[in-house]
């Protein structure tokens, strides 16, 4: 079944964790905010989409050496990565 933590006690670590380095900052708070609608139904937090806003910053080694779709491309693997570990359980 589902973890008893509330969802965004999990996804958050993990998607910081994922894409750390790609993350913007402000005020050292990392600019990434996660929202979670009502479920339909409230015994099953798990069944209900996620919604991700992301800034992202390049650092000014890697945006010199690379094009942009590769900087595009790094941080969609990145992003794919969040999105395994959240899934993988502890």
């Amino acid at each position: 079944g589902p973890p008893p933590t509330p969802p965004l006690l999990v996804l958050g670590p993990a998607f910081a964790g994922a894409l750390s380095g790609f993350i913007a900052q402000e005020d050292g708070r990392q600019l990434i905010r996660f929202r979670l609608p009502p479920a339909p139904d409230e015994r099953r937090p798990w069944e209900r989409p996620l919604l991700v806003w992301l800034a992202v910053k390049w650092d000014a080694v890697r945006a010199s050496v690379m094009r942009p779709n590769e900087l595009a491309r790094e941080v969609l693997r990145a992003f794919k990565r969040a999105i395994e570990a959240s899934a993988s359980p502890g």
